[in-house]
Order: structure tokens, then sequence, then C-alpha cells
């Protein structure tokens, strides 16, 4: 799991910013967490029981953390009016 735990050079705010500046921008972020995603399907899968039951508490918390921000995100768009409710949830 140390793949997931090394800390990364930090995001400056105008990156941040620079990031929801548009819909090339949102389809961009939305890309790099399906990688992140599948990254940790990739770790889980290849886990072994052990490693799994020593995993829990922090895929669970993973799991709900994500779904939060989710459902903040597709609030946030459908107040904006920049959700398009035809590729999902309307």
């Amino acid at each position: 799991m140390k793949q997931f735990t090394d800390s990364k050079e930090r995001t400056e705010v105008t990156e941040i910013q620079q990031t929801f500046a548009g819909e090339e921008s949102w389809e961009k972020t939305v890309q790099q967490l399906f990688v992140i995603m599948d990254s940790w399907l990739q770790a889980v899968e290849e886990a072994d029981e052990e490693k799994l039951q020593t995993w829990a508490k922090e895929i669970a918390h993973i799991c709900q953390h994500i779904t939060y921000h989710t459902g903040q995100i597709v609030h946030i768009r459908k107040v904006q009016g920049s959700w398009r409710k035809e590729q999902g949830i309307s």
C-alpha cells in the first residue's frame, strides 16, 4: 500500500483554480480520478486476504470519502448548470 501513501509534490492553488476552468479541464480531472481508482482496484484485486484485512478500514474510508465528494461535485455542477444529465444522474 506504500504506493498510495507516499507524499507527492503539492498542487499549487493556481493549478487547482485552472483545473475546473472549463469542460476540457473537467474531463481531464475525471480521467485522472479514473486512473487513481483503477490503481486502487488493481491493488485490491492483487492483495491477499491478510493485506485486505489490514487495509479494510482505509478502503472503507476512501470509498465513503469519494462517494461524499462525488455527490458534492454533482450537486455543484447541477447548480451551475454544467451537469449533462443525458450522460448520467438526472
